[in-house]
């Protein structure tokens, strides 16, 4: 399975480097998961993109963007985590959700700033069988 982790923010990535019960980020328990052929990252700041690609532990092929379409057209995830701010959430999901590679979508909470864009979401994951969590 090719998964991909948008955002490398704290829950994204971030968590996974501290002193706490691992895996604890989004990045790390798709590392950890022996189902998980394959990683891709996506993240727009350059510093956090740099510090996912040089961490040391990478068992698994990574591959980095700074653009979540050419994630979607040049790796085809089969699950993907949406770690970015809720503003933006209604936009990546649905965006995601339209991709014919993904099965499955881990998307954090809240799922978006209103019901409205709330239902949206829900609608386009159902619409092209995507599993929405």
């Amino acid at each position: 399975m090719k998964a991909a982790t948008i955002g490398l923010g704290k829950v994204g990535f971030e968590f996974g480097l501290e002193n706490r019960p691992q895996p604890a980020s989004h990045f790390h328990c798709y590392l950890k998961n022996p189902l998980v052929s394959a990683m891709a990252v996506v993240e727009t700041d350059q510093t956090k993109l740099l510090h996912a690609q040089t961490h040391s532990s990478f068992p698994k092929p990574l591959s980095v963007f700074d653009d979540l379409d050419k994630m979607l057209n040049q790796f085809q995830p089969e699950i993907v985590s949406i770690c970015t701010p809720t503003s933006t959430h209604a936009k990546i999901a649905c965006a995601v959700a339209l991709h014919p590679s993904v099965k499955s979508i881990f998307l954090e909470k809240p799922i978006a700033r209103s019901l409205q864009e709330a239902d949206a979401i829900i609608k386009v994951c159902h619409d092209h069988n995507v599993k929405l969590t």
